[in-house]
């Protein structure tokens, strides 16, 4: 192979091919530089004895520091610059003086570039040396910042996502734990307190515990928290050991997530960790340092995606365990139309405004509950177009277990259109979509959520007999049942026998049973049929409830409502949510009853959904006293 090879391979002149060997690019297109390199790197080509001072060596430099993990970092190296077409030479420095004397065999290599892998207690002395030979240079430190072109690794994204893993499963009591002598605890603890504020959660400073090389947490703070995160595997596994002196079992007392500078050493000890992207920083490096030697465009380096190696630590807190919330319904994209007024048959309205926003009963209770911290499971059909994929992704962002939300090719998504009018109240009407396509074999496949269900909440926006399959279904597995009655004028007996508390607006028990009947008419029919619990919700009114035992009025929250749409999804949710942690009926009914209030003072329903906070800082001083948990060991007021 001879430089007239090349220039016969690349289309140029044997001229062109020298001067770019010896990189004068003067008059020479990126686009033939490119592609003659490209020939010279296909074919291995070496030019002759005489073209050499001042051509390329195809041989990179590399001077690493002797840190843990930094063997995936040496073996990214090398792997990304064999694709490209470059060997590597490696030396490993322990310290400074290591370092100092390597860097300077590496110049005496005559490479083409060079990978500064700094020690901890670096010196910027050969930088200095490297550069008054015209050597390109790429510095990274694996634990310390990105200053003067320096290339490390993103420790505060780390500890953000570390962090949010533990969020996702409904941990509000975190801790933090870093070594005392480490470098990343500054970006670390950033990453931890930024994703503690995006999620609305106080930061106190017992949450960030640095220890040393000997040091334990006390049992008091460590007891206080039900989720950590580590900045290390070993620190994780030092973590684990005094746990279990405490006798705290992981993950059922306290669940644990880490960072593993070892690809998957968390395995070794059941704990769930996220690598440190080594390999990521050895790409951009190797990217960044060829884009120097042949001054052309860098190489897009994707994004380190922070995944779990397994969740074998990893769990919801102890006090949510146990019991969870499945809603099998109706999953929309809602067109919402404010108006003065309903336009009549015939007559045309203008409007000034619209939103798009997600909705469906299905969707809307399933987001209601798990904003008030329960774990949620949805059993939905949506549609394999672009609406159903922003429905999907709208589910996952709000902690909704999603392996139950299908696609369907042969339907759309569902749609509803909203009007809305001033006063709040609503019409709407429905296209169903996907949602019709709902079937008994839907529920079959996922029959395994089932278990540990507490309520299961059914709507018939899915055609009733698929809610009457799901409510026997869910009997089965002695999950209870609150049915919410919709878009139908009669409900078989089956189905009623099935459904432990039914939900009817005045509206839906007008439409099943006539005008004529008394709320507590209406409610006893229901009962006679093999319902447990009534409750008729009145709007402004409040709502009705009767059961074997009682019959009981319950006033609205005092609010001034903007819409009225999702006020009986944030009803049935919340209502579900306190019957399962255990609160009395008319405890669960009164924040029920606030959460439903709540929701009309905002237009669009998820958006106006509340979560804990929001609830409690509304409610606490309107619910009676007799509304506290039921307990075997506490005697109710």
């Amino acid at each position: 192979m001879t430089i007239r090879d090349i220039a016969a391979l690349a289309n140029v002149s044997a001229s062109t091919v020298s001067k770019i060997l010896n990189k004068k690019y003067d008059g020479i297109s990126e686009e033939t530089r490119r592609r003659v390199l490209e020939k010279i790197k296909e074919y291995n080509y070496t030019p002759h004895a005489k073209y050499r001072p001042n051509t390329s060596s195809r041989l990179l430099g590399v001077s690493m520091a002797l840190h843990t993990g930094h063997e995936q970092l040496m073996t990214s190296l090398i792997g990304a610059a064999r694709e490209e077409g470059y060997t590597t030479i490696i030396t490993t420095s322990a310290g400074p003086k290591d370092e100092e004397k390597n860097l300077a065999i590496l110049c005496s290599h005559h490479v083409d570039g060079i990978v500064w892998d700094r020690v901890a207690d670096s010196s910027d002395t050969s930088r200095d040396t490297i550069q008054k030979q015209g050597i390109p240079l790429q510095i990274t430190d694996a634990y310390r910042g990105f200053d003067n072109g320096v290339l490390s690794v993103d420790y505060s994204s780390l500890g953000y996502a570390a962090t949010q893993k533990l969020i996702e499963r409904k941990h509000q009591r975190l801790g933090c734990v870093m070594s005392r002598d480490s470098y990343t605890n500054n970006s670390f603890t950033e990453g931890f307190r930024r994703c503690l504020f995006d999620y609305n959660i106080p930061y106190e400073e017992d949450m960030v515990q640095v220890l040393g090389m000997h040091e334990e947490i006390p049992y008091r703070i460590l007891n206080g928290f039900t989720g950590m995160v580590c900045a290390d595997d070993d620190l994780a596994l030092r973590l684990k050991k005094q746990a279990d002196s405490y006798n705290l079992m992981i993950p059922r007392d306290l669940s644990i997530v880490s960072l593993s500078r070892t690809k998957n050493n968390g395995n070794a000890f059941g704990l769930s960790a996220i690598d440190v992207p080594f390999d990521e920083l050895g790409r951009r490096c190797i990217a960044q340092l060829i884009g120097q030697i042949e001054k052309r465009p860098l190489h897009s380096v994707p994004a380190p995606v922070y995944e779990l190696n397994h969740t074998n630590s990893l769990d919801i807190p102890g006090h949510l365990r146990g019991s969870k919330i499945l809603v099998i319904g109706s999953i929309n994209m809602d067109t919402f139309i404010p108006l003065n007024r309903i336009p009549r048959m015939g007559e045309t309205v203008t409007a000034d405004n619209r939103m798009i926003i997600p909705g469906g009963k299905g969707l809307n209770q399933a987001v209601a509950a798990s904003k008030l911290g329960m774990e949620t499971y949805l059993i939905g059909k949506i549609g394999k177009d672009h609406d159903g994929s922003v429905l999907f992704d709208y589910l996952k962002t709000h902690h909704i277990n999603t392996e139950a939300v299908t696609s369907d090719p042969n339907a759309p998504t569902g749609t509803a259109y909203i009007y809305v009018r001033t006063d709040g109240e609503s019409s709407i009407v429905v296209y169903k979509g996907a949602n019709q396509h709902m079937r008994a074999r839907d529920v079959d496949r996922f029959d395994y959520l089932f278990a540990n269900v507490s309520y299961c909440l059914l709507q018939t926006e899915i055609s009733p007999d698929m809610a009457e399959y799901a409510a026997q279904t869910a009997r089965k597995h002695h999950a209870k049942v609150i049915l919410k009655p919709c878009s139908v004028s009669e409900l078989s007996d089956t189905l009623l026998a099935r459904t432990n508390i039914l939900l009817p607006n005045e509206n839906e028990a007008s439409r099943l049973l006539g005008e004529e009947l008394s709320y507590e008419e209406k409610a006893q029919y229901f009962l006679d049929k093999g319902v447990e619990t009534v409750i008729i919700t009145l709007g402004a009114k409040g709502c009705y409830l009767k059961d074997a035992g009682r019959s009981q009025y319950f006033k609205a929250a005092d609010v001034v409502a903007a819409d009225t749409t999702g006020a009986s999804d944030a009803f049935a949710a919340t209502l579900a949510v306190y019957l399962s942690r255990g609160y009395a009926m008319e405890t669960a009914v009164s924040y029920a009853t606030y959460a439903a209030g709540l929701s009309t003072t905002r237009q669009g329903v998820p958006p106006a959904l509340v979560d804990q906070s929001a609830l409690n800082f509304y409610s606490p001083n309107t619910i009676p006293i007799r509304c506290q948990r039921v307990a075997s060991t506490i005697a109710n007021p």
